[in-house]
């Protein structure tokens, strides 16, 4: 099994390849599979034909709020966690 990347590691590829390919600059899609390809050489080049991350996610949220496909137990207890939290420190 992989490691998991740290956010400095990563922030340093994004720099690299930022400062070495004009085109990264002006979309993700373009940067990610520059980045899987650069530093973890995975080959994504037929990514364009997917839907975007964000509209999967999305349709995922869409179900689950409406009560249906469920995640996991545990991400729903640590869900329930996060938002207990996350209330406590921002509401007034």
């Amino acid at each position: 099994m992989k490691e998991k990347h740290n956010l400095p590691k990563i922030k340093q590829q994004v720099k690299y390849i930022l400062e070495t390919n004009i085109a990264a600059r002006s979309s993700d899609a373009i940067l990610y599979k520059i980045l899987a390809k650069t530093f973890y050489d995975i080959d994504l080049s037929g990514i364009d034909e997917l839907p975007s991350l964000e509209g999967v996610s999305r349709a995922r949220r869409h179900f689950q709020e409406q009560g249906q496909y469920s995640a996991e137990d545990c991400v729903v207890v640590a869900r329930a966690e996060y938002r207990k939290e996350y209330k406590k420190e921002y509401s007034p």
